[in-house]
């Protein structure tokens, strides 16, 4: 199961706290022929940037002769936490200056479905070579305010596994990485003073980086609750060989009739996400697109729609379901979205990665570069096809029906 990517770094619960949420991804790399064993680990804030990373070759400090990927991870997971466990704790003293109560939120994230299972309490601990170490992280993470852990794709943990690859053909560890085990390695009382001295980090990464590389923007986002689905207008349909910016330049949901809508619910502060996708029936032939826009902090669904292109390809209507989807999001008011779809192509090319080289595309790249620039965050993530079903469903819907839903168009 996947889990969720948290709206906000800090905000305020119920009772008065301040909440810091991060993410920890980690990952272990194990040489078949000489048995040299290497971790990665990787702290994002809410909205993907890199607060910390890292790589370190195990084989430096220990005999990994005899140790298995699980037993690695494991070793990965512990030191992850070790570091998570400081920089939080850490962060959240610099920040608290206002004596106002500080908690933190730590999402572990893994591609490692045994130990996923095993901190989550669904698998027995039946090893001995892991039963120590589960024990250790176990006991670990019972010091944060709150943590889960959850599954996440290999695509989404690409960034920590490479840095993991590279502490293993490199045969070295990062600077960083040995100064804050080193660091950790001291009495409490002495980490406190060094910590203070150099500013609260103890000679880490204290400031949380802005941007990141687009590989690395990936989350998984905890699957949708159950919700109903908000009913609009029709929208007038837009042939295909119609198709320009002009057609789909006025996309709007209705006024809300009371405060409690769910249009009420859009904080321009808030990350949100949009999920889309397409299909042609023949490719060329009857196309649709999905589109579904979710709150990133509880899964629910906020809005969603379907629109049926008429004749066109299946990346035509890919294309078509994020950038009517980036529409309604706009005209919402969102001002920071992850765009997630199971469309490598359109994701690839709209954050840059390939070219355009189809001129029938080209106009659909265009719009969708164009809203891209209207957010103040952006960021676009590939995700499985088993995470997009409902997307999948809504262009489905387009299809059958022949017919859209879910907001209105301005033709002009």
């Amino acid at each position: 199961m996947s889990t969720q990517l948290f709206s906000s770094s800090s905000h305020k619960n119920d009772s008065n706290a301040l909440t810091k949420t991060y993410i920890l991804h980690f990952d272990s790399q194990v040489d078949a022929k000489t048995k040299d064993t290497a971790i990665g680990i990787t702290i994002y804030d809410y909205n993907g940037s890199r607060v910390w990373s890292g790589h370190h070759l195990l084989s430096k400090d220990v005999d990994t002769s005899s140790i298995t990927r699980n037993v690695a991870d494991y070793m990965a997971l512990w030191d992850g936490l070790q570091i998570a466990h400081h920089l939080l704790l850490s962060h959240s003293s610099l920040s608290s200056s206002s004596k106002q109560e500080v908690k933190t939120k730590l999402e572990i994230q893994s591609t490692n479905e045994l130990i996923v299972k095993q901190i989550n309490g669904k698998n027995r601990v039946s090893s001995s070579n892991l039963k120590p170490w589960y024990e250790k992280v176990t006991s670990l993470i019972k010091e944060f305010d709150h943590a889960k852990t959850g599954k996440i794709d290999k695509d989404m943990n690409k960034f920590t596994t490479k840095n993991a690859k590279l502490a293993l053909e490199k045969r070295m560890s990062t600077e960083k990485y040995t100064e804050v085990m080193k660091l950790l390695s001291q009495p409490a009382e002495d980490r406190a003073v060094k910590m203070q001295r150099n500013g609260g980090l103890g000679g880490v990464e204290q400031n949380i980086i802005s941007s990141m590389p687009e590989e690395t923007a990936v989350y998984a986002v905890k699957p949708p609750t159950q919700s109903m689905m908000q009913q609009f207008n029709p929208m007038d349909q837009v042939p295909r060989d119609e198709f320009s910016q002009q057609h789909i330049s006025q996309i709007s949901k209705p006024k809300p009739e009371n405060d409690e809508s769910e249009h009420g619910k859009i904080h321009p502060d808030k990350t949100y996400i949009l999920r889309f996708d397409g299909g042609s029936r023949g490719n060329p032939g009857n196309a649709g697109s999905g589109m579904v826009l979710y709150d990133s902090e509880d899964g629910s669904e906020l809005w969603c729609g379907h629109f049926f292109l008429g004749q066109a390809t299946n990346n035509e209507a890919e294309y078509m379901g994020m950038i009517t989807g980036l529409q309604c999001a706009k005209s919402l008011g969102v001002r920071h979205i992850v765009v997630q779809g199971d469309s490598q192509l359109v994701l690839r090319q709209v954050d840059g990665t390939y070219k355009v080289k189809s001129p029938t595309l080209k106009s659909y790249y265009d719009e969708a570069i164009g809203l891209k620039r209207e957010f103040v965050s952006f960021q676009t993530c590939h995700i499985a096809r088993e995470e997009n079903k409902r997307a999948d469903e809504l262009a489905n819907i387009a299809m059958d029906t022949k017919g859209s839903d879910g907001f209105n168009v301005a033709n002009d």
